[in-house]
């Protein structure tokens, strides 16, 4: 019973952190042309560790729903970067931080997993900060783990099997001006950069 309570706990959390502060969920995205989104791999290729588990296994850590109370195991390390871009002949101001930011990595392949991250967040909202980028500038995300979503943390990805997976990359943000189509939010239009799919080799 002890364990039935806590698990019902983190898919609790799971669920509000997933919504909180994000007043776009569930809308349609708007793109904006002013800024383009890049993401870089800095290795060849990644080797696959199970720490000795099988892919079996790996698939009932990662179901929640069948491990009541047994917490999954952290996605893998990567060396990435996201970088963005100012493409415009103007400077742009732009959400750079603050809980209504979101980098949203959305991955495939032969044996990708995503899985709501089962962790517990503070309850305070965090107000969105602005950076502004000059025509040509560039500002780098490092990512050192395959998790993203709410404060890069609130959803863990994994990769299970050898193959080659694509990741495509998604940046939730505001930017001011205010572009067309886009609601207005804390100073700022709402707005969604869509980078190309990276292609990532996973070996054994």
């Amino acid at each position: 019973m002890k364990h039935i309570l806590i698990s019902l706990s983190i898919l609790t959390l799971g669920f509000l952190h997933a919504r909180a502060g994000d007043p776009e969920k569930g809308k349609k995205e708007v793109k904006y042309d002013g800024l383009t989104l890049t993401l870089r791999n800095n290795k060849d290729v990644y080797k696959l560790d199970l720490a000795g588990k099988s892919l079996k296994e790996w698939e009932q850590m990662l179901d929640i729903g069948k491990k009541l109370g047994s917490p999954p195991p952290k996605p893998p390390v990567v060396d990435m970067t996201l970088e963005i871009k100012n493409t415009s002949d103007k400077a742009i101001d732009f959400w750079s931080a603050g809980d209504p930011v979101r980098v949203v990595l959305d991955i495939k392949g032969p044996k990708a997993r995503t899985i709501n991250a089962p962790l517990a967040f503070t309850a305070d909202f965090r107000l969105p900060k602005f950076a502004t980028l000059q025509p040509g500038k560039s500002m780098v995300i490092p990512i050192k783990n395959l998790q993203s979503g709410f404060r890069g943390n609130g959803t863990w990805h994994y990769w299970l099997a050898p193959g080659e997976y694509t990741i495509t990359p998604r940046f939730k943000t505001g930017v001011r001006p205010i572009p067309p189509g886009a609601k207005e939010l804390y100073e700022a239009g709402a707005v969604t950069l869509v980078g190309k799919p990276l292609v990532v080799k996973v070996v054994d």
